[in-house]
């Protein structure tokens, strides 16, 4: 076994001149960024079409005028990626839960997800749902992440309404946010089926019925 030698040093003892790093610029650095975002934004209506599994890098990469290996310069493999998309689609849902009424149980309605632009994100948490139901593991984790923050929120949010007299007292709380989250996904899948669909309508009948009872 060879001694390891120091390369820092020259073969005569003399010490060799350090090469300096070149420092990444801030211009370097949004630039990059700028290109991250733009591959994640070409990736998102993909995902949402085709599914995490009949997905590829080549057909995101063509979005975005790179080669596969242009894509993985910025990600390390489709799994990569698709964290990314997916951190995406947690702002999406963030933003949908803060833009919400909370004075009213009818600010529920914002989880049908229909308002602005919605479509993409909408169709691939049912994409990565159908996937997540026939065993995909990477898109089964982001599928019961979101049905536990989705629950969770409608659970909150009834209780809320409940305390001011929106909501029958006599009716379970987990019952009923099991009932509304059910209906939130039966609606948007109708709606992505079908833009004519009356969601809005039948999801305000769903809220009224779980409102209190006339008294006598």
């Amino acid at each position: 076994m060879q001694p390891q030698t120091d390369e820092s040093v020259a073969p005569d003892g003399t010490e060799r001149p350090r090469r300096r790093r070149r420092r990444t610029s801030q211009k370097q650095l949004d630039e990059r960024a700028q290109i991250k975002a733009s591959i994640v934004a070409a990736a998102l209506p993909v995902f949402a079409e085709r599914g995490y599994t009949q997905t590829t890098l080549d057909s995101v990469a063509k979005l975005v005028g790179l080669t596969r290996s242009g894509i993985l310069h910025h990600f390390a493999s489709k799994e990569a990626l698709f964290l990314a998309v997916l951190e995406r689609q947690r702002a999406w849902a963030q933003q949908q839960v803060d833009s919400a009424d909370r004075s009213t149980t009818r600010g529920l309605s914002a989880f049908l997800g229909h308002a602005g632009h919605a479509r993409v994100p909408l169709q691939l948490v049912h994409v990565l749902a159908a996937e997540a139901i026939a065993g995909n593991e990477a898109a089964a984790g982001y599928v019961a992440e979101r049905a536990d923050f989705v629950r969770s929120e409608i659970r909150r949010r009834l209780q809320e309404s409940r305390e001011r007299g929106e909501v029958d007292p006599a009716i379970d709380l987990d019952e009923a946010t099991t009932l509304v989250a059910a209906t939130l996904n039966g609606l948007q899948a109708a709606w992505l089926l079908d833009a004519d669909v009356p969601t809005e309508p039948a999801f305000d009948l769903l809220l009224r019925l779980l409102g209190p009872r006339p008294t006598a």
